[in-house]
């Protein structure tokens, strides 16, 4: 966890970011600043439509949060990417608005907790 939140406050400092900044940016609902402080000093992980949207947020690739990191961050995820249907879905993403992320991922979490055939 202190690694994630070691990772997501380096970035937030070299962009010139303080914590109200990045909350406010990300206009996430029940999203506070004591939330972002927690998760930079370890104390909590973040939900995945919260790290996909720091992610957004600091022009990142999720990858860049992996644990331990086994991926180059500075590599274009076609370079890292070989399922053309997983990099159609890095596109997808890329182009959708904060709402349709949000839906998306909340159904991403449901999908890996309950089974995608449970749901679709």
């Amino acid at each position: 966890m202190h690694d994630v939140g070691e990772k997501l406050r380096s970035l937030r400092k070299a962009r010139g970011y303080n914590q109200y900044d990045v909350v406010a940016e990300l206009d996430l609902e029940g999203f506070s600043r004591s939330d972002l402080s927690k998760i930079e000093r370890g104390h909590k992980l973040p939900s995945l439509i919260v790290i996909s949207a720091l992610a957004d947020l600091y022009d990142v690739p999720l990858d860049h949060f992996r644990i331990p990191s086994s991926v180059a961050s500075n590599k274009l995820p076609s370079e890292v990417i070989k399922d053309p249907s997983e990099l159609a879905l890095i596109r997808a993403w890329r182009a959708m608005d904060h709402s349709e992320k949000a839906a998306f991922a909340t159904f991403a979490e449901i999908a890996t907790r309950e089974g995608i055939r449970k749901i679709v």
